[in-house]
């Protein structure tokens, strides 16, 4: 594409854990405040870049599938509500390419994460504390939308 005007590239990639518990291998029950033990979260994303002349656009798809709160709970016996539902985050960049600027390659972007600022669904118990809904930080999207501007350069 660094040849041509314009200039369409579509992308995807997913993961899954290799093993999964299933629900005749016993785990222990989480503590109260400790985080729900479960099977493996497949994730994916899909992207697309267009480029048009000096100009270009990268959204970005982010995807976590469904699960469990905790798999040794059965919904209505032990947990109200076990499910937790899938999430999808949208990313978006834009791109001015500067061309050659003090004998080196030149670009300004902007770009926003979690455009459509989705908050992260609850995952495990409050304790009995209403007001607080914890969620998995390193698996969902816990700070919201954010911006960055930027320029890159490269001689």
């Amino acid at each position: 594409c660094a040849d041509r005007w314009t200039c369409l590239c579509l992308s995807s990639a997913g993961t899954r854990a290799a093993r999964s518990f299933g629900p005749s291998e016993s785990r222990p029950a989480p503590r109260s405040g400790t985080r729900p033990l479960r099977g493996p979260r497949p994730r994916a994303r899909l992207s697309a870049r267009y480029d048009i002349g000096n100009f270009g656009i990268y959204v970005q798809e982010r995807y976590i599938h469904s699960g469990l709160r905790n798999p040794n709970y059965q919904t209505g016996v032990d947990i109200s509500d076990n499910e937790i539902s899938a999430v999808w985050y949208t990313d978006m960049t834009l791109n001015y390419k500067l061309g050659d600027l003090l004998g080196g390659d030149g670009e300004l972007y902007f770009n926003i994460t979690n455009l459509l600022n989705k908050d992260p669904p609850p995952t495990n118990s409050t304790g009995g504390r209403s007001w607080v809904d914890p969620t998995e930080e390193g698996l969902y999207d816990v700070l919201g939308r954010r911006y960055v501007l930027g320029a890159r350069f490269k001689w």
